[in-house]
């Protein structure tokens, strides 16, 4: 079965990012977090549509602007 919530340290892993910019994603609304206790946990699904808009600002980045 897949892993439905994962911890942050996970997301940092799956995104190349670090605990701050993954805070940073989360206090922007960007990538919702949820409470397990006193865990946070984020959903696999938020984390691959985040994966997608960053590949996607960055490919507009590399276009000059240019949307994908």
């Amino acid at each position: 079965m897949e892993t439905l919530l994962l911890t942050e340290r996970a997301v940092g892993e799956a995104l190349s990012l670090g605990r701050s910019s993954v805070r940073k994603l989360m206090d922007s609304g960007r990538l919702p977090g949820v409470h397990v206790g006193r865990s946070l946990r984020f959903y696999a699904n938020d984390v691959r549509r985040v994966a997608e808009e960053l590949r996607r600002e960055g490919l507009e980045e590399a276009q000059g602007g240019k949307p994908a």
